[in-house]
């Protein structure tokens, strides 16, 4: 039981002043101070959260408030959805229990229990499973309805409300972790939902619908009656049939190989075929990896997650279909396992909310840069090419192959994407592997990279590494650049890709030259009509890069389809705050370093042949712009010093950059 201390809540909220009874006491607190509801129920979100069951109690017995409200303005202040959010299963109970007894909760206002559930779209018996609460399962599996109801509240087999679908038993095995003391608690726990309470895995998995007409294309392929086995093809149907969900398939990304033997023993069906939804969808910044996908295994998501653990049982209880066949299974997207393997999971890799907060143990970097979870990646990776070296040749649909994959990977910091390019060059010859090839159905053969506007490699390489690290000076991302480029490797727009990141260091002038190489041309134009200057401007700590561009040839009279040249461009340009190692500003970078740099910038751009003057399609000239820009910069300080005057304190400049 947690202690009752919720300071927060000692005086009364002022909006809430003058009105009985919401502005009494609910109960007091710890220190007998007493305790005030706020106007959307605060006091108990928070105690529900702490999983507080004795303040709960009490909160129920005050006569000055009500645990259960007719509507709420946001749904997941709810008492119910703040349980789940925060695992607090004795709460959860006792707010059931609160509805189901007190007489309030039996007016028309209220429905009876299961329609409430219904109501708020909110399932127990999914959330107990999820938090592998065995009490609170057992509870809702005896607790009676409301009423002459005799029903269990709730059963193994609920759809899931707010679940997809999915039942009980998959939300009990998504549960499961890599890491922390839990994994046992919760592989015991999916263990009694199977030998105590008798759940099914194939009952428990979620089916699409049959495919259509299946039953009379057969009959249309074989007219004969006495050629067709109606029990025979039953059984095939059920074999083929799609799943939404799978246990297996929710279970593989981190069981053990312990959880997957007994899950397949328990009737889970390795070779199963299911649908997947990526969580923040394929590869948001690449419109070639589609978002939803089908015809999916076990093995596709073991590889997802770098689990070869999991992925050896699926190995050892494959039945008669060998190791090289299990592998050779393409998705709908013509997606090998080790194209999955490659990407990494969404909410995985350094990108992550958890690796950002510094909470996930998978992304604790070595000195060589690598992490855990990149290991696991290359583990995964070496495996399937020792089952077939000849899969590292393997495209998508889209043409896509491997090392596309690879230098997208979710999975992997800089160090382990360098790791795994080599790991997959080395396996077979580089022309089988680095060329993209059109699809045919929806690309012209013969087009280049730039009229079809699809990435080449090496764009990839800089557009992935730029939206997960602001340090274009990485030594590993620098080498795998080296790497393609020594390859022949496309450069095509390629600088554009580089000048277009939003760094925080420097771009390398070695770098710069490498992308150069024939047949790059310093003032090609990309679709929008842009040259890799009117990226380049837009960031002023780059003003060394834009003199070496220009000391190469870079034309910065050159216009976009808008009509902008580099000067038009440059007053949308931005300088990132420099902050401590504390996360603090640093004060030795000025205030006004971006209106500095931009001066600078304007001098040596129109020493280059830049103009001012020059109108773009819309009849705006630089200077024009530029009076703009300063009119704008000139309004948010006066805003800014107006506030900072009524606050007496502030935090310079908004969001990291100047005023404007």
């Amino acid at each position: 039981m947690c202690d009752m201390a919720y300071p927060t809540f000692h005086q009364a909220h002022p909006e809430l002043a003058g009105w009985v009874p919401v502005s009494e006491p609910v109960f007091n607190d710890t220190d007998d101070s007493p305790l005030y509801e706020h106007p959307y129920q605060e006091l108990l979100r928070s105690i529900v959260a702490s999983n507080d069951v004795a303040a709960l109690r009490l909160y129920h017995a005050s006569p000055h408030t009500r645990v259960f409200w007719g509507d709420y303005e946001v749904p997941y202040w709810h008492p119910f959805r703040v349980a789940e959010e925060h695992d607090s299963c004795e709460a959860l109970r006792v707010l059931l229990e609160i509805y189901l007894s007190d007489p309030a909760y039996q007016t028309p206002e209220y429905r009876p229990m299961v329609e409430y559930l219904a109501r708020w779209n909110f399932s127990p018996i999914h959330m107990a499973c999820a938090a592998a609460d065995r009490d609170l399962t057992l509870w809702l599996l005896s607790k009676k309805r409301q009423g002459e109801d005799e029903r269990p509240l709730a059963t193994l087999q609920d759809p899931g409300l707010d679940y997809d679908g999915r039942t009980p038993l998959i939300t009990a095995v998504s549960g499961l972790t890599r890491y922390g003391d839990d994994i046992e608690r919760r592989e015991a726990f999916i263990c009694f939902l199977l030998d105590d309470l008798g759940c099914k895995v194939r009952d428990s998995d979620v089916s699409c619908s049959f495919i259509q007409g299946r039953r009379q294309q057969i009959l249309e392929r074989v007219p004969r009656a006495d050629h067709y086995d109606a029990n025979a093809q039953e059984e095939k149907d059920a074999e083929e049939k799609e799943f939404t969900y799978t246990v297996l398939g929710a279970a593989i990304p981190h069981a053990s190989y312990r959880m997957t033997a007994r899950l397949i023993a328990a009737g889970a069906n390795v070779h199963a075929l299911q649908s997947w939804t990526d969580t923040f969808k394929w590869c948001t910044y690449d419109e070639r990896i589609i978002i939803d996908s089908k015809g999916v295994t076990a093995s596709h998501i073991a590889c997802l997650y770098g689990n070869l653990e999991g992925l050896s049982a699926l190995v050892d209880h494959r039945g008669g279909v060998s190791v090289a066949e299990m592998m050779a299974r393409a998705d709908d997207q013509g997606r090998l396992p080790l194209h999955w393997a490659l990407l990494g999971a969404s909410e995985e890799g350094p990108g992550s909310i958890a690796a950002r907060n510094g909470d996930d143990l998978d992304q604790i970097l070595a000195e060589d840069g690598m992490t855990p979870r990149s290991r696991r990646m290359i583990a995964t990776v070496k495996w399937l090419l020792s089952v077939n070296p000849d899969m590292v040749t393997a495209r998508d649909r889209q043409g896509a192959t491997v090392i596309d994959y690879a230098v997208k990977s979710r999975a992997a910091e800089a160090a382990g994407i360098l790791a795994v390019v080599k790991l997959l060059l080395d396996a077979r010859p580089l022309a089988l592997t680095l060329k993209y090839v059109p699809d045919e159905k929806t690309e012209q053969v013969g087009t280049t990279t730039a009229a079809s506007n699809t990435p080449t490699l090496l764009q990839d390489t800089v557009t992935h590494h730029s939206q997960r690290s602001n340090q274009v000076g990485n030594k590993q991302f620098k080498e795998l650049i080296e790497t393609f480029l020594t390859l022949r490797a496309d450069n095509s727009l390629c600088l554009h890709r580089l000048c277009a990141g939003n760094w925080q260091d420097p771009i390398s002038l070695s770098m710069l030259d490498g992308l150069l190489e024939p047949p790059a041309d310093i003032n090609d134009t990309d679709v929008d009509g842009c040259t890799a200057m009117h990226y380049l401007v837009r960031h002023l700590v780059q003003i060394e890069a834009a003199r070496h561009l220009i000391s190469r040839g870079a034309d910065v009279t050159v216009a976009n389809l808008k009509g902008n040249t580099s000067l038009h461009e440059l007053m949308k340009g931005t300088m990132i705050r420099r902050l401590d190692e504390h996360g603090n500003p640093d004060p030795t970078q000025p205030r006004d370093a971006p209106t500095r740099a931009r001066e600078e910038w304007i001098k040596f751009l129109v020493e280059a042949g830049g103009s001012m003057h020059k109108p773009n399609a819309a009849g705006q000239t630089p200077i024009q712009l530029l009076g703009e820009l300063n009119e704008r910069i000139r309004c948010n300080l006066q805003k800014e010093a107006a506030r900072l005057s009524g606050r007496g304190r502030g935090r310079g400049w908004s969001h990291g950059r100047e005023a404007g």
